[in-house]
């Protein structure tokens, strides 16, 4: 239940100025209340269904498939999701095993943080970098607290310029 309580409260606390600490700790509670219930009930009924557990494989993936696509804000992360994925497969093969995806995962973040840092340190303008631009996301994704300090930094911006064309057409 961590992963998942972590993840609503950090969106949570990414769009919403007005969510606590004291909020993130009810939504801990009540999911763990929720499942330690819900894990008590399937233990003393769980025995008189029988249930097709084949389908649990398939809403895993999904779902982790999801969080991904969910997370690919920018070039960078595109790449190295992509990267990742074809690392996983190559040491998979060759570990024969499902270290290779452990494996696949420390080098596609470690060659990650080394594009992001060397953009960042040589480049001038390091936002215009085809790496770190953002890709395009449906309008509903872009409430978090970043976008909403991008569009004003680019309201900023944009007021700077005009006021220095009205100066200089002055």
């Amino acid at each position: 239940m961590n992963d998942e309580n972590y993840a609503i409260n950090y969106l949570k606390f990414a769009t919403d100025k007005k969510w606590t600490p004291k909020d993130a700790l009810m939504v801990e509670h009540y999911s763990l209340i929720s499942w330690s219930v819900a894990n008590m009930v399937g233990g003393l009924i769980g025995s008189a269904i029988s249930i097709n557990l084949e389908v649990v494989d398939f809403a895993l993936t999904a779902l982790f498939l999801y969080m991904i696509v969910m997370q690919v804000q920018s070039h960078l992360t595109l790449v190295i999701s992509i990267l990742s994925a074809i690392l996983a497969v190559v040491f998979m093969v060759l570990t024969k095993s499902i270290i290779g995806v452990i494996i696949a995962t420390l080098i596609a973040s470690f060659i990650g943080f080394l594009i992001e840092n060397t953009v960042r340190r040589r480049s001038k303008h390091p936002e215009s970098n085809w790496f770190l631009t953002k890709l395009f996301r449906p309008k509903i994704t872009r409430t978090t607290v970043e976008d909403q300090q991008e569009r004003q930094q680019l309201a900023a911006v944009k007021k700077q310029l005009e006021d220095q064309e009205q100066s200089q057409n002055k």
